[in-house]
């Protein structure tokens, strides 16, 4: 009777381990399926085509300006391009190193698209918009506005700068001296 119980254990322990192996290997290929058809629709493991990125800021009329569109993939060197649209007056593509630079003559909404070919002839493009604010007028305001002193007297001024980053004031005096930090002395009146 012992032997007559023992193979259908052995059958049965025998068809466990398929089973496991066979669910394993199930598992494992759908596993890899699933990570190839993610890789394929969202395009994000494609290294072959060149893929523009970039964040260009806002610019302003008359003020220097650089940005830079980035690539992604594909192979170096790149060539840059544009496609549509226009740049600002005053700036330009750099075709070899996809920098836009110079000084905006014209305020306005740019908008733009920008190719890169590599060196194995793949090409992307990816489209942009820059914007040129124009500058506001420069504000310098001087405290006291008015005021009187008396001969040889001294008096502190100070000073305001808006709308600009260069906040710097040079001080000067038709009559009397006034220091770099806008001490005013008054001449000596008889």
């Amino acid at each position: 009777m012992r032997s007559d119980a023992r193979p259908p254990v052995r059958n049965q322990r025998y068809s466990n381990v398929l089973s496991f192996v066979g669910l394993a290997a199930l598992l494992l290929c759908v596993t890899w399926l699933t990570g190839c058809a993610g890789v394929s629709a969202a395009g994000s493991g494609d290294t072959t085509t060149p893929h523009l990125s970039g964040r260009l800021s806002s610019a302003t009329m008359g003020l220097p300006y650089n940005g830079t569109i980035s690539v992604i993939g594909g192979t170096a060197p790149y060539a840059f391009r544009l496609t549509s649209g226009s740049l600002p007056t005053g700036l330009t593509l750099s075709p070899n190193g996809g920098t836009i630079s110079g000084t905006p003559g014209k305020s306005g909404v740019y908008n733009f698209a920008v190719g890169v070919a590599d060196s194995k002839n793949s090409e992307g493009s990816q489209s942009f918009q820059i914007t040129v604010n124009t500058v506001g007028s420069i504000n310098v305001t001087v405290s006291p506005a008015v005021t009187s002193v008396s001969s040889s007297g001294t008096l502190q001024f100070t000073a305001a700068v808006a709308n600009s980053s260069n906040v710097a004031v040079t001080w000067s005096a038709s009559r009397g001296t006034i220091s770099s930090s806008g001490l005013y002395q008054a001449p000596s009146v008889s």
